[in-house]
């Protein structure tokens, strides 16, 4: 059996290894400064409250500007000693954590543009999508990669969605706004594919707010044909895709680039030919 004075003398020695820091620093003030006080945490010597402080809370205490006032002379140095150790400690941590990260940083962002590179995009692409991502992790609404599955079926939908509402934009802006359009065929496996794009001066404010004029450029319909085709059924594709959208869209029309086909350039039976015949506008 232990005598009341050996038993708090017993815990006094158990409370001294329990005084650690961050499981690293062991502080030697601490132990001067704080007695166990049964299961119900810690007493500080040094300030009169008398109430018990909790081991986790230990730091905190110390740093509190009430405590520094009443610290006995004797310990007042030793406690201006093992802050000052503590804070460089917790500074030399903190710079290895974040060389730590930046080596990591560095790595993934490698990792990103090879897997970029893989998939064969341009550099253009590959800046955008950087610089799109970055502005959504700033403005924290990346979250969204978690949970989404970047399904192929999801993406076509969406993307007829949002082809929908692109085309309402480009008709608006063909709508008013002069414009000319490029015509070319090509075969993909063994398919015939008429492509016509738009170009057009339009208005949109820069990073900084300041409205500019620049050229856009828009792929405005696709059509499968047949193994050939003349002037005429060239025309009633440029029609079908681009002038029944929208009644003014033909009196902005007034510029054509192609190649240089018979089917094309020429001004009688060629598309040139038909298309001065049904547009008032002289093209160029």
């Amino acid at each position: 059996m232990f005598s009341k004075k050996e038993h708090k003398q017993s815990n006094q020695k158990k409370s001294i290894p329990e005084l650690t820091v961050n499981h690293e620093l062991k502080a030697p003030y601490l132990s001067q400064t704080f007695i166990y006080d049964n299961k119900r945490g810690y007493k500080c010597q040094v300030c009169s409250t008398g109430q018990s402080i909790l081991k986790k809370n230990l730091l905190k205490h110390v740093r509190n500007q009430d405590h520094l006032t009443n610290a006995k002379k004797g310990l007042f140095t030793e406690l201006e000693t093992y802050l000052k150790e503590l804070n460089q400690k917790n500074a030399s941590k903190g710079q290895k954590n974040k060389s730590s990260q930046d080596l990591q940083n560095q790595k993934n962002y490698m990792e990103f543009l090879a897997f970029c590179m893989k998939e064969n995009l341009s550099f253009l692409q590959v800046q955008a999508i950087g610089k799109y991502l970055k502005n959504m992790v700033l403005k924290n609404e990346i979250n969204f990669l978690k949970t989404s599955s970047f399904d192929t079926e999801e993406i076509s939908e969406i993307a007829r969605i949002f082809g929908t509402c692109l085309r309402e934009e480009i008709v608006e802006n063909l709508s008013n706004n002069k414009f000319s359009f490029s015509i070319d065929s090509v075969t993909v496996k063994g398919k015939n594919v008429c492509g016509i794009k738009v170009r057009y001066l339009k208005q949109a404010k820069d990073t900084n707010g300041i409205l500019k004029t620049n050229i856009d450029s828009q792929i405005i319909g696709l059509k499968y044909q047949g193994e050939s085709s003349d002037a005429l059924t060239y025309y009633n594709i440029i029609k079908e895709k681009l002038f029944d959208l929208d009644e003014r869209i033909k009196s902005n029309f007034i510029g054509i680039a192609h190649d240089h086909a018979n089917v094309l350039s020429g001004d009688k039976e060629g598309l040139i030919g038909i298309l001065n015949r049904e547009c008032s506008n002289p093209l160029f």
